[in-house]
This record gives C-alpha cells, structure tokens and sequence, in this order.
C-alpha cells in the first residue's frame, strides 16, 4: 500500500517561497492489516511465507554488489544446482497447496496483492470495479483467504522437501 502526502513547505532564511512537498511511502499491507486487527497473528504470518514465497519464484530478490554481476567464486548454495531444483520443487509444491485451498484466483489476487505491491483499490480497478464496495470485497477476499490458509496450516501443513516456508 503507498500513501502520497502533499503540503507546502516554507523554506528558512526565503520569504515569500515555499515549496510543494510530495512524499510517497511504502507502507506494509500485512503490518497495516495486523495493527487494525483485520487479520490473526496466523494470517499475518502465512502471509509473510507467502510474501518470501513470491519473491523467491520472481529472482527479485537477490542483486549482486558487484558491478558485473556475481563473484566468480559463487557460494555453495548458488553454485549447487541440485539445491536449486530441490527448492524450486518445494516452491511448487507450496504454490499447489496454496492453490488447493483458495483456487487459482486467490493464488493469483494474493500475489497480486503482496508480492506485487498493489492495493486493495488498485486491485479493484484492475477488474474494472471503483468504488468503496468494490474495494472493500478485494480486502475481505483478501483477508479470508489469509485466514483459511492460516487454518489449514495449522491443522495440516504441506509436506515439501528442501522447503524455505518451514
């Protein structure tokens, strides 16, 4: 979710100029949802894995320091491609137990909503809906999908070999 902030700001030591102040920030919606108490501790924290999940199946997630790319001298784990099919089977497998419960539009308005930043009212306008009602069933949709993966997380976890989402 981002918040744009605008205002005047007086500069100090100039008379008469001021300036206009236009700030945009990133704010977690998992954070925001959690602190209204929308949503359980349990939602909150699947939603995390599912956060982790996304960025990892993307590539995003890593950016080498190094102005070429990477270092010659990768680290074991990038340089085991065994551990990478392993993972990426675990990933899968996530992603169809994710799918299992809450189909294959939650999947997709969940990684909508979380892996690719947008809102609940941007979410909304994508499917051609405006309004507060149209948003507010983005929101509830996304706050019970959160809720029932929580929930079946908690009765029955998926078994993924080499998974990240332990």
């Amino acid at each position: 979710m981002e918040i744009s902030i605008s205002g005047q700001l007086t500069t100090p030591g100039k008379r008469d100029r001021s300036d206009l102040v236009r700030s945009r920030r990133r704010v977690d919606l998992l954070e925001t949802e959690l602190g209204h108490r929308r949503i359980s501790r349990d939602a909150f924290w699947i939603g995390r894995r599912l956060e982790k999940h996304f960025e990892a199946g993307s590539g995003r997630g890593y950016r080498s320091p190094w102005p070429n790319g990477p270092r010659v001298d990768c680290s074991p784990r990038q340089a085991d491609p065994l551990a990478a099919i392993k993972q990426a089977k675990a990933r899968v497998g996530f992603e169809q137990w994710v799918e299992g419960i809450v189909g294959r539009d939650g999947l997709r308005d969940l990684k909508a909503l979380l892996a690719d930043g947008l809102t609940f009212a941007e979410f909304a306008a994508q499917d051609r809906k405006a309004g507060e009602r149209a948003v507010r069933k983005v929101a509830n949709r996304f706050r019970q999908r959160l809720e029932e993966l929580a929930r079946q997380w908690a009765s029955e976890p998926p078994q993924l070999t080499g998974s990240p989402h332990k």
